[in-house]
């Protein structure tokens, strides 16, 4: 008898995101709730307008950042169960805020594009950047989250 598994439609991100995040103000506070799991101690929001008149926001912060490892292994993945084993942060031992992961994608209620950029300190006590571009409008209906890169 063959074996059945699950298969995630990118309708789900809609339902992460813009569903449950029901508002702009609550968008960009999924996102600073963020930086404060990340030991931040400083957050900037800067809202300014593109050369076609549309905003771009962009929340930065001076936390701990991620590697390339921990983006892959941790943010790209839905419904990780990190911050269940992880449940403090690791400078000044915060109790984590987020559980269900729909931080990263409340930014979907914000616009149809993110760009993500973090750097963070590897084992070997080196830094390293990483940047992900994500385009929401890939992630329509029907399609497999799994199959877009």
């Amino acid at each position: 008898m063959p074996e059945l598994s699950f298969v995630v439609d990118s309708a789900l991100l809609s339902e992460l995101g813009e569903r449950l995040v029901e508002t702009v103000h609550l968008g960009l506070a999924e996102l600073i709730k963020n930086s404060y799991d990340a030991d931040a101690t400083e957050v900037e929001v800067m809202v300014m307008p593109d050369r076609k008149g549309k905003s771009i926001i962009t929340v930065s912060d001076n936390g701990i950042g991620m590697t390339f490892a921990d983006v892959q292994n941790y943010w790209m993945r839905i419904a990780t169960t990190i911050k269940l084993k992880e449940q403090v942060s690791p400078r000044y031992g915060r109790p984590k805020t987020g559980s269900k992961g729909i931080g990263r994608f409340s930014c979907r209620r914000l616009g149809n594009k993110l760009e993500l950029v973090t750097t963070g300190r590897r084992k070997d006590g080196r830094y390293e950047t990483t940047k992900v571009e994500f385009n929401w409008d890939k992630y329509k209906p029907g399609t497999d989250v799994t199959e877009i890169t």
